[in-house]
């Protein structure tokens, strides 16, 4: 449950209020889907966060967790071994990679593991992982696994396991704690376009790539639009491209509207607006895009070379 007080005075600058809140109850019951209160407190836009409260004054202590030392252990870890017992994410944006291991000892490694039985791993409540389904199949190495959650705040993950006949233990449960995005804009792993130019009618097809630091958890959508009119236009205007688990990549095509304006020197954006319905990140971006000269034709030229002569010879034959 979530509850919003707007407060409809003005706030004085430098001044210090107080805020008490009364009759807030933490659940005698804490399992996995029970939750303490949290409190955040934003600008009246609800895009800047000015004060959060977090542990300890939020949500309840991790059960303890108590391995059977009669199974084969199975643990969170880092790629270079590090083990992980808490992992910080934005909603819908997927975390770091995540191995699945049994446990290290020695000069074991995460990469250099090996599953000895098929086993099945599914998340509880509303939390999410990439893939959705893990099948750690027997004779397999690790592979990486991402984590997130569509709401913010602090989860602790648990997974159903099946399929291994009991012979790994339970995996323990990780923390998730997931924030909303107050800050962080799409970004692109292109910073900006150059098209050459040509005649009316050209066509050309943009990649647009995600960075994996912003991989999405579920689907988000932009809408493109070209902040000014130079020669250049869009296919279909506005365009909508969609990023998604396992579609980091998204396809932009543009054609020359008018050869007279698209010259070299020639400038405009491509604006990427977030759809209504997304607030994975906090806005938007644009990138550039500029006209260049059109790659050169190489020319064939043909030098005919005349022999000197130094010399001449002749044959004679007498006939008589």
């Amino acid at each position: 449950m979530r509850i919003k007080m707007p407060f409809l005075d003005n706030l004085v600058l430098g001044s210090t209020y107080s805020l008490t809140v009364t009759g807030v109850i933490n659940p005698t019951n804490p399992t996995s889907n029970e939750y303490r209160y949290s409190l955040e407190i934003t600008d009246t836009t609800g895009t800047s966060i000015i004060a959060k409260s977090y542990p300890l004054n939020c949500n309840y202590v991790m059960p303890i967790f108590i391995p059977n030392p009669i199974t084969t252990t199975l643990n969170y870890y880092l790629a270079d071994g590090t083990l992980v017992t808490k992992v910080n994410a934005i909603a819908n944006i997927q975390s770091e990679d995540i191995y699945i291991a049994p446990l290290l000892t020695g000069n074991d490694t995460v990469v250099g593991s090996v599953y000895a039985r098929n086993t099945y791993l599914s998340p509880f409540s509303n939390l999410l992982s990439s893939p959705s389904n893990i099948n750690l199949l027997a004779g397999g190495n690790p592979f990486p696994i991402r984590l997130s959650s569509l709401t913010s705040g602090i989860n602790y993950l648990y997974f159903s396991k099946s399929g291994d006949g009991e012979y790994y233990d339970n995996l323990p449960p990780l923390i998730l704690t997931s924030n909303k995005n107050y800050f962080t804009s799409v970004s692109f792993v292109e910073t900006a376009f150059s098209l050459p130019i040509n005649v009316a009618q050209t066509n050309y097809q943009l990649v647009i790539t995600l960075p994996s630091t912003l991989y999405p958890m579920s689907q988000v959508s932009f809408t493109v639009t070209l902040s000014s009119a130079v020669g250049i236009a869009l296919k279909k205007s506005p365009t909508t491209i969609s990023f998604y688990p396992g579609n980091t990549v998204a396809l932009v095509d543009l054609f020359i509207s008018d050869a007279t304006l698209w010259v070299v020197g020639a400038t405009t954006n491509l604006v990427f607006t977030p759809t209504a319905s997304t607030t994975t990140y906090a806005g938007g971006t644009t990138l550039p895009l500029n006209a260049v000269a059109a790659p050169g034709i190489p020319v064939t030229t043909l030098v005919l070379n005349t022999p000197s002569l130094n010399s001449l010879s002749y044959d004679i034959t007498c006939t008589e």
